[in-house]
């Protein structure tokens, strides 16, 4: 009997040292297999956190919700810069239609004609702005972007600019302070060419908003 088994031993040897293989091995795969981690803080539902803040390793993107997207996007509308260039064409031409506008009929028409001019001048230097929908309801406080030279733009506040009817009313109300002869027709001559000289800029103005419109991060956390 006992050489029966020995025999069978001998006969199997293969087939037992695969089996004692393949156990080793499975049971070295087991003991190096990662170990299922134990958080180490405790924790109650609705219970405030007790331990210190827990900082992620690594950085991972939060996605902004529809209604965070379109808060970030209504706000740069509401808050963009509108772009206005400077027409250097405007105070000549409207000053020398003026001066055609005095008859030669007027009594010291040189006097009305300096006058004129001056208060044109004084008008232009300051600026009359071209009026949009997107300043409706604007204050004076409220900036414009102001184009001097080629793409340098100065921050300007909207109330250091004249409108066409504020610049009548400034026009009509220093005319007639003067108490002079003929001073409605100076009054009606200059009402006549007052212009707006603080031209909109529609392209740039756009441009910028799209730009700024595109570059807003669909994710939380990205300047």
């Amino acid at each position: 009997m006992k050489n029966s088994i020995l025999n069978n031993i001998r006969n199997r040897h293969d087939m037992i040292f695969k089996v004692i293989v393949f156990l080793s091995a499975s049971l070295l795969i087991i003991y190096l297999l990662p170990k299922a981690g134990k958080f180490k803080y405790e924790f109650k539902k609705n219970k405030p956190w007790v331990h210190e803040n827990l900082l992620a390793p690594f950085d991972f993107a939060i996605n902004k919700t529809d209604e965070e997207l379109k808060a970030e996007r209504d706000k740069l509308i509401e808050n963009r810069f509108f772009y206005f260039d400077i027409d250097p064409d405007v105070k000549p031409v409207q000053t020398a239609k003026f001066e055609n506008l005095i008859p030669d009929s007027i009594s010291d028409k040189e006097q009305y004609l300096q006058i004129g001019r001056n208060y044109l001048d004084t008008i232009y230097t300051n600026g009359v702005i071209e009026l949009i929908d997107d300043l409706e309801g604007k204050s004076e406080d409220d900036l414009i972007l102001l184009r001097r030279d080629g793409n340098v733009a100065e921050e300007m506040e909207l109330g250091r600019f004249y409108t066409i009817k504020t610049a009548y009313d400034f026009l009509a109300r220093a005319i007639h302070a003067r108490n002079l002869p003929q001073g409605q027709v100076l009054i009606d001559a200059l009402e006549q060419v007052l212009g707006q000289n603080i031209r909109y800029n529609k392209v740039m103005s756009d441009k910028e908003l799209d730009e700024k419109l595109a570059n807003i991060s669909l994710v939380k956390g990205e300047k």
